[in-house]
């Protein structure tokens, strides 16, 4: 079966500036940017060559009894003065470069505030016809997914949704006001998050437990971003023949003695005995952590952490992919939590919405563009300090620039890249949710050829936690009851 479906990943930080397809403008600002250092660089060699050629010079005249002599240093006269001239040319040349590079730049940034400008206006327009009239727009939204897909080869019902994947945010926040008056998705979550804990004891229980298991295969030690994602698929998917509801966590020890650990949480298996459920992503998206504090799947991942014997002030990562990202960024952002979480990493988890002190938990968040979940949030995740977001820009064709219309692309942090898309394996041959971690995985893969900075330091981070020596290998299989 031949590859036809590719992901095209753009980074989004602090430290950068995204515009719509400005591929040329961003790589040719940084080539400027580069070239003026290599620039500068010459023209300092040059100048070397300079106060050489004049050493060399003087010594001649000094030690000058004939023509020849001093004809030669005369040459060496006039070569210094050649090599002096061209080093200022060069040293003039490099600057006014860095200079136009700098402009570039800046008109970059100001475009890039206009255009965003101009998508919180069409976001907050879309939110107040949502909080009007939401089943009329929400009409409107799948007339235009209809539109879009009906000439596709590969159309599907499921992508007549995914399609409009730009108003998704913008409506859930205008639904999420009108169910809270004013509130968002947190103040709507708020409102259910109650009744859906009342229905989760009903029909599940209320008695989580976690149970130590020993699957067939075990994970390899996760160094890195990219690793840590592979592994939560291998958990999620079940491949090390672990049951559904498993977490797995990994103890590792530094040349110091120290102790530090990644724990993986599976997203949402909507078993009846797990805990999992549906109803548990309601709880976590509430806007009170009080509330959150209720959702089954967080108390398992804390009865696990504390059964695999995490202590407080010991680095601790967490890995997660939907409800197990939401759990790992309420967890993050619990004052009551005891654990020291320094990294936080997400695959296609809504967290825009959390509270995480990015000055003591870094954010790496991996979100596709036709994955729905990731947008219920109603925001887009913030622009702060340590929190990086990986977008997968998910498309039929192998070409770069067909992607670029619907999507952003870094112009600082070395974020601009004219690498093909990365194919995405185990692809449906019809549009389809690309929520699965094949899409995750595959984004992350080619965000790491776009060579940006932010992304390096997210993962130099995230080695810091795992530096050492993998010396524990722990899974829980959780369940949930109407206990005794």
């Amino acid at each position: 079966m031949s590859q036809s479906t590719y992901t095209y990943a753009t980074i989004s930080s602090q430290h950068s500036t995204y515009l719509d397809d400005p591929e040329a403008l961003a790589t040719a600002a940084h080539c400027m940017s580069r070239t003026a250092d290599t620039l500068l660089n010459q023209a300092h060699a040059l100048s070397v060559c300079q106060t050489s050629c004049h050493q060399h010079a003087q010594a001649l005249h000094v030690c000058a009894t004939h023509s020849t002599s001093c004809a030669a240093a005369s040459s060496v006269t006039q070569m210094s003065n050649s090599v002096g001239a061209h080093a200022t040319s060069l040293t003039h040349f490099s600057q006014t470069m860095r200079e136009s590079a700098d402009k570039l730049t800046r008109c970059l940034n100001l475009y890039s505030s206009a255009e965003e400008s101009t998508v919180r206006f069409l976001n907050s327009s879309l939110g107040w016809f949502t909080q009007s009239a939401p089943l009329k727009t929400a009409f409107g939204i799948a007339a235009l997914g209809v539109m879009s897909e009906i000439f596709s080869p590969k159309a599907s019902t499921v992508d007549v949704l995914t399609a409009t994947d730009k108003f998704q945010e913008a409506y859930m926040n205008g639904l999420g006001n009108k169910i809270s008056h004013g509130h968002g998705v947190p103040g709507s979550a708020e409102i259910l998050a109650r009744p859906a804990a009342v229905l989760s004891d009903i029909l599940q229980g209320n008695t989580v437990t976690c149970t130590p298991v020993t699957p067939k295969r075990r994970l390899p030690a996760a160094h890195g971003i990219e690793s840590s994602l592979t592994n939560l698929q291998a958990v999620g998917e079940g491949q090390l023949g672990n049951s559904y509801g498993t977490i797995a966590i990994q103890r590792y020890t530094n040349a110091s003695g120290e102790h530090s650990w990644v724990v993986t949480i599976p997203g949402t298996d909507g078993k009846r005995d797990s805990p999992f459920g549906w109803a548990q992503n309601v709880t976590l998206m509430a806007g009170k952590e009080q509330t959150r504090r209720l959702s089954d799947s967080q108390i398992a991942v804390l009865t696990a952490m504390r059964q695999a014997g995490i202590q407080p002030g010991e680095k601790v990562a967490l890995v997660g992919h939907s409800q197990g990202g939401i759990v790992a960024a309420s967890l993050a952002s619990d004052s009551s939590v005891p654990y020291t979480i320094s990294h936080v990493v997400t695959a296609g988890s809504p967290i825009a919405n959390h509270q995480i002190d990015t000055s003591k938990t870094w954010v790496t968040s991996v979100e596709t563009n036709k994955e729905l979940v990731s947008h219920l949030d109603g925001a887009s995740n913030p622009h702060k300090r340590n929190w990086l977001t990986v977008s997968g820009n998910i498309t039929d064709n192998p070409t770069p620039a067909s992607t670029a219309t619907s999507s952003s692309t870094a112009v600082s942090g070395g974020a601009s890249s004219t690498n093909s898309p990365t194919p995405v394996p185990h692809a449906s041959q019809k549009h389809e949710l690309t929520h699965s971690m094949n899409y995750h995985v595959a984004t992350y893969r080619d965000a790491e050829k776009l060579h940006s900075d932010d992304l390096a330091q997210h993962e130099r981070h995230f080695a810091q936690i795992t530096d050492g020596i993998m010396d524990q290998n722990m899974y829980f299989e959780c369940r949930i009851s109407h206990g005794k």
